[in-house]
């Protein structure tokens, strides 16, 4: 008897838990629609074959929401309030079948139009117009010159998506101290609202010589600094590097 009640138990701890190992964690991104100030709906729209079984809604004003989608009379679109205009983060905690979380955030600008309420929405991108170097490691790590004809660095930089170069500069020639700031203006390079990018600055040696790289910074995000910014000035922690970005927002 005892044999069969440990059969049994072991088939069906061997189910539960070859249930779960199925569970797919949750994809997606959070969808808002308002149409105006103080009256603002989201929804989740996964992106996978995940099932979600329920949603903790943080709409960055105070209101909080739990949305259970495991019964099928459930509300698709939650809403909440903004009173007062300002930039929002909402966050959603996705839960699936075997109680997984994924966590989801998106930002919204609310602003009051001409007195009579309104909504304005996130930017799609940003363009990046110009950068003006102010300053930069005067000698290489070892104290040597980075050109050995004392001449200066021609310095030019590139910016990186990952390990995607999406924008090269030219290079300013023989580049001195009293020679900045320098300035240099940029086009064609169009990013997501959210995305951050590298910067990595080298010397140009010529053909026969490699490049050598000089510093950088990694992970810029514009969006970290609110859409109502267009100029960042940046320091490496070090101070050896110093310069302004300048970059536009699209709508």
């Amino acid at each position: 008897m005892k044999k069969k009640q440990f059969l049994i138990a072991t088939i069906i701890l061997a189910i539960g838990f070859n249930g779960c190992n199925k569970c797919k964690k949750n994809e997606g991104e959070i969808i808002s629609n308002g149409s105006s100030l103080g009256n603002y709906g989201f929804q989740f729209i996964p992106t996978n074959n995940a099932s979600i079984s329920y949603i903790l809604w943080d709409f960055g004003n105070g209101d909080t929401e739990t949305q259970n989608l495991y019964f099928s009379d459930y509300v698709d679109v939650v809403h909440t309030n903004y009173n007062c205009p300002g930039t929002y983060e909402i966050r959603a905690i996705v839960y699936n079948d075997c109680n997984e979380a994924s966590s989801f955030k998106k930002r919204i600008v609310i602003s009051d139009q001409g007195g009579g309420g309104g909504t304005t929405t996130n930017p799609t991108g940003f363009r990046l117009n110009k950068f003006v170097l102010k300053h930069y490691p005067l000698t290489e790590a070892n104290g040597e010159n980075w050109d050995y004809t004392d001449a200066g660095p021609d310095i030019y930089f590139k910016i990186f998506q990952g390990n995607t170069v999406v924008y090269t500069s030219d290079a300013k020639n023989d580049v001195r101290e009293s020679s900045l700031p320098l300035t240099w203006n940029i086009s064609g390079v169009y990013l997501d609202a959210y995305s951050s990018f590298d910067v990595k600055f080298y010397d140009q040696d010529g053909v026969l010589d490699p490049d050598d790289y000089m510093g950088g910074v990694s992970g810029f995000t514009p969006s970290n600094y609110g859409f109502n910014q267009t100029v960042y000035d940046w320091v490496t922690t070090s101070s050896d590097w110093k310069g302004t970005w300048y970059y536009s927002w699209i709508y």
